[in-house]
């Protein structure tokens, strides 16, 4: 159980697994893990909750662990109700210092081995488990985003009918100073202040990616600042700004989902994803324009070239090490270099580090071959770091 497994299926129903180390919830330390991996390697597969606690001792087992884990799925294999493990916590950690002190007294032991474990073991809070809503919000606790399904698919259908875009149209058809709508739910934000006056960074995360937005309008900070927390599912009109550094996303106006879907009327038809025919084009509102699905092959192998010629002038850093302090900045790095991938197949890249800090033990992580950076954008994005 040192690992999360999510269940994901692909555009043919194929069912594909990802598995996320159980680092990656919050408030699970390194030195717990190892503890926990530790015991399963040597006496087997844990086969319920109780087990896991009576096994894992209470140097690994305290309310705050038995929280985080329950959020984040990790007990599934072995008890299905989250929301019972989480109202249970207190009677599953006073179980694990019992099982301990009695494997510590050799009396107690000897009288425990008489009566069997089964006969000891404590009942838990009678609860239902959590629905769909409250148990995406717990694994967002968990994490700091979702690995699972996402909040806003239930929406999408409805946003497509209002124009609405996903992450996913950014890189692929969203020209320069055009102004569009996304949505996605705010993952984390950071409000910063300065002599030029206050402004904000919004990573956000919708079905098919994460973007990181910035807004600058003192007004729109103050009037949105209390729903611009973890969490909560926005619609973002924006500026798109493209250049040799990436795209970058600038706020002008910001919505709740529900409001917006209140108040703006539907249009009939729903306009087909990307995917599915990327040939389609997409005006400035959105909208599919029905005359214009052709690609002329003599402008793709220009901008081709054009972007060949534009990395090749480019001063390409051989190696990037990246500081990770604390886990929302996973969201910035991520977010960042999304835009850093490059449209073209081009033969030098930058290898990018990840310094990964818990207590006193650095873990270094080299990321896939896949980016470009120079010392502009390594700049960028020790700013967005700070």
């Amino acid at each position: 159980m040192c690992a999360i497994e999510v269940k994901k299926f692909n555009h043919n129903n194929q069912e594909l697994a990802i598995r996320f180390g159980l680092g990656a919830v919050k408030a699970v330390g390194l030195k717990m893990l190892d503890g926990v991996c530790q015991e399963r390697d040597r006496d087997g597969k844990f086969s319920d909750i109780y087990d896991f606690t009576s096994r894992a001792g209470s140097r690994f087992v305290n309310k705050k662990s038995i929280e985080a884990l329950a959020k984040s799925g990790a007990f599934d294999n072995i008890h299905k109700n989250r929301h019972q493990i989480l109202e249970s916590q207190e009677i599953l950690s006073r179980f694990s210092s019992q099982q301990e002190k009695e494997r510590s007294n050799p009396q107690m032991s000897l009288f425990s081995n008489e009566v069997g474990l089964k006969d000891k073991i404590p009942d838990l809070i009678n609860c239902k488990n959590w629905e769909k809503k409250e148990r995406l919000e717990r694994e967002f606790e968990a994490f700091g985003f979702f690995p699972n399904e996402h909040p806003t698919e239930d929406y999408i259908e409805d946003l497509q009918k209002r124009g609405i875009l996903t992450s996913e149209f950014l890189e692929l058809e969203v020209k320069n100073n055009q102004i569009i709508k996304l949505f996605g739910s705010v993952a984390y934000s950071r409000h910063k202040s300065s002599a030029k006056g206050r402004y904000s960074y919004l990573t956000m995360s919708d079905p098919y990616g994460i973007y990181e937005a910035s807004i600058f309008d003192d007004d729109l900070i103050t009037r949105s600042r209390d729903i611009m927390v973890d969490g909560t599912i926005l619609v973002l009109e924006v500026l798109i700004r493209k250049d040799e550094g990436g795209v970058r996303i600038l706020v002008k106006n910001i919505t709740e989902l529900v409001e917006f879907i209140k108040h703006t009327p539907a249009r009939k038809e729903v306009f087909q994803d990307i995917r599915e025919n990327p040939k389609k084009n997409f005006g400035k509102d959105g909208y599919q324009q029905k005359d214009k699905n052709t690609i002329d092959p003599l402008d793709v192998q220009k901008k081709r070239d054009e972007e060949i010629k534009r990395l090749k002038n480019k001063d390409i850093l051989e190696k990037v090490e990246i500081e990770i302090v604390k886990r929302e900045d996973i969201l910035v790095v991520k977010s960042f270099l999304t835009h850093k991938i490059p449209n073209i197949d081009f033969d030098k890249k930058t290898k990018i580090y990840l310094l990964i800090k818990d207590n006193n033990k650095i873990t270094k992580i080299l990321l896939e071959d896949l980016y470009i950076l120079d010392k502009k954008d390594l700049s960028n994005l020790k700013l967005r770091l700070n």
